[in-house]
């Protein structure tokens, strides 16, 4: 699924299609894909993970680096920490922890300031790395891919993305609401009468809306009810990690 399968989709269910007399530009359905997609990822961000190594003694970290450039870190979903033990085991179980974000706290020489976006591990005095040899595995959100080279958007939500685009471009469509008349011909009698169109206009384009943002709280739904269903076999040790 590439970014023309979708502006096509878009302009079949705006019954707009190729041809020298188009209703929305090619940019104009590109800015209103853009927004959906950006509206769709804050319900349903793509998650990715990077592996961190500790510093001495820190707790504050930047933003690890996105996946791709073009699509940079949202927010932290998850830290696991520590990933490995001294021997290169993974930890079992693995231990999620808490964090904040934008915390502008620093408590070492190589700590992060207010201007760049990071995270601060609630970790106590004596669970504070000793090296960087421990790891942490961040997962973190970012916007879906949508371009030439690919996405990352399910397949099952491909038209929820195309709705919420016809929306937004019905939306940005300000022709019928800005050129509409009232006129009647005195000798033929007759009544030309377009004003009712931007009332129409603007209930067609609420109504897209509407079913855009009532497929997305079924998502945030779904979302939800996959990460409250994960099986918690008991409670970790505080001190676990020193067993």
């Amino acid at each position: 699924m590439l970014l023309a399968d979708l502006e096509n989709m878009v302009r079949l269910d705006l019954f707009d299609p190729a041809g020298p007399n188009q209703r929305w530009s090619q940019a104009d359905i590109d800015r209103a894909l853009d927004r959906a997609v950006e509206r769709y990822s804050a319900y349903y961000p793509n998650i990715a993970y990077a592996d961190m190594p500790t510093q001495a003694g820190q707790r504050s970290y930047p933003y690890p680096t996105s996946w791709n450039p073009a699509y940079p870190v949202l927010w932290i979903e998850r830290i696991l920490y520590p990933l490995f033990n001294s021997a290169g085991i993974m930890c079992w179980p693995p231990i999620e922890r808490a964090f904040s974000e934008f915390s502008a706290m620093f408590d070492a020489a190589g700590a992060i300031g207010d201007q760049q976006p990071g995270f601060t591990l609630h970790l106590g005095s004596g669970e504070l790395p000793q090296d960087s040899s421990q790891l942490m595995r961040v997962f973190y959100a970012t916007k879906h891919q949508l371009d030439s080279s690919g996405s990352t958007i399910p397949e099952p939500h491909r038209d929820l993305v195309v709705a919420g685009a016809c929306a937004y471009a019905m939306q940005a469509y300000q022709v019928p609401t800005n050129d509409n008349f009232d006129f009647q011909d005195g000798a033929l009698h007759d009544r030309l009468d377009d004003t009712k169109i931007p009332g129409a206009w603007l209930a067609a384009a609420g109504q897209r809306l509407e079913q855009f943002e009532g497929r997305l709280q079924e998502i945030k739904r779904q979302r939800d009810f996959a990460s409250a269903a994960r099986l918690h076999w008991g409670d970790v040790p505080r001190y676990w990690n020193r067993l």
